[in-house]
């Protein structure tokens, strides 16, 4: 047990000396504005670089920590910032030449509420053209957030060529009726191929929920388990 508890003691004392350097700081630990997020541990991220967003929240024991994670295009330069320990952990998780990756900010140690800092970014966040994913997660491979943006294009472009033959006059040229017949067939040849790239990304959603289906019961097991064997010791004695 001995090695076990200095290895243990030895990472709390990281992630504690992490915390205090970045509250000891001078300027606030988070700052937003209409061009960046600035956070201590990564420094200024452009808005336009954050492609996803999302608020995740942990209950342990009698307290729940609220994370900001954040799905950033050049992840690994943001990295450089952040402390040894942090960038490790975080860096692991990026695969190859992967450089979209979520970020996360710790939000217990501030001063104003989880859900007003995560309204407030996304509020500023939309303010931006870049593409960006509503329903994005911090588990979301490179690979599936491109395609996903990919449909979200084509999708808004879908929309915008019905408005543009809904407004298309009875009277309209051949030359338009000529150019928006092209900007159709664009459309679709676009469509078809990006559908394979979509069927990977469902495949991988469906595996990732099958994965966490089975993790899921495999920990009401061993609660079961547990409780069980704590009944059964208890009329024992």
């Amino acid at each position: 047990m001995a090695p076990v508890s200095f290895a243990l003691l030895t990472v709390f004392l990281l992630l504690g000396w992490q915390v205090v350097r970045q509250v000891l700081r001078p300027g606030p630990m988070l700052r937003m504005d209409a061009r960046v997020i600035d956070h201590a541990q990564y420094g200024p991220i452009p808005w336009g670089n954050v492609v996803g967003m999302e608020l995740q929240s942990i209950r342990v024991r009698h307290s729940t920590q609220y994370t900001l994670m954040l799905g950033v295009r050049g992840a690994r330069r943001y990295l450089r910032n952040a402390p040894p320990l942090a960038r490790w952990l975080q860096g692991r998780r990026m695969r190859g030449d992967d450089d979209l990756a979520a970020l996360p900010i710790p939000l217990n140690l501030l001063e104003k509420s989880p859900d007003l800092i995560h309204r407030s970014a996304l509020a500023l966040r939309q303010r931006h053209d870049a593409p960006f994913l509503e329903d994005w997660h911090h588990r979301m491979e490179q690979r599936e957030v491109e395609a996903l943006l990919r449909m979200q294009d084509l999708d808004r472009e879908h929309d915008d060529i019905l408005e543009e033959l809904r407004a298309l006059p009875a009277d309209a040229g051949p030359e338009r009726i000529a150019a928006l017949d092209a900007r159709v067939r664009e459309h679709f040849a676009g469509q078809n191929a990006a559908l394979p790239e979509l069927r990977v990304t469902m495949d991988r959603h469906a595996r990732r929920a099958k994965q966490d289906i089975r993790g899921l019961r495999i920990m009401l097991v061993v609660i079961v388990g547990l409780t069980l064997l704590s009944l059964a010791l208890r009329l024992l004695r």
